[in-house]
């Protein structure tokens, strides 16, 4: 299965998981509450993609988290991107470094730690 965040761009807000779904047309339906009907979204919602890989502390990595490195050049980070081909993650350096894939360690866990998003820190956005 296939999981996403939701963002609701009018109202600057995340939607909790059980507020939001994607149905068989791609379209995305809200809902206020759980015994509420499920409604065509009319606000603008970005959708962000969960990676299937947990960050070094064990939380789950999304397209657009900001991401830093756990052990030497800490001081680089990264946007989760998925890559053009959809077939994928990789990492886009913030700081002019190169670019890289999500690396795993022998653990499953990502040699990274999350540290932001792009829509709520965009302050770590600067290089």
């Amino acid at each position: 299965m296939i999981k996403f965040r939701a963002r609701n761009m009018k109202e600057n807000r995340w939607i909790p998981p059980d507020k939001f779904l994607i149905n068989p047309e791609g379209k995305v339906m809200t809902r206020a509450d759980a015994t509420a009907p499920w409604v065509m979204a009319t606000d603008p919602i970005w959708l962000f993609q969960f990676t299937c890989v947990p960050d070094a502390n064990g939380n789950e990595i999304y397209d657009g988290h900001i991401l830093a490195p756990v052990s030497i050049n800490q001081h680089e980070r990264f946007i989760v991107r998925k890559r053009a081909d959809g077939a994928g993650f990789f990492l886009k350096s913030i700081n002019g470094g190169s670019d890289r894939p999500l690396e795993i360690n022998t653990y499953g866990y990502a040699l990274y730690k999350i540290i932001g998003h792009i829509l709520d820190n965009p302050e770590l956005l600067a290089a």
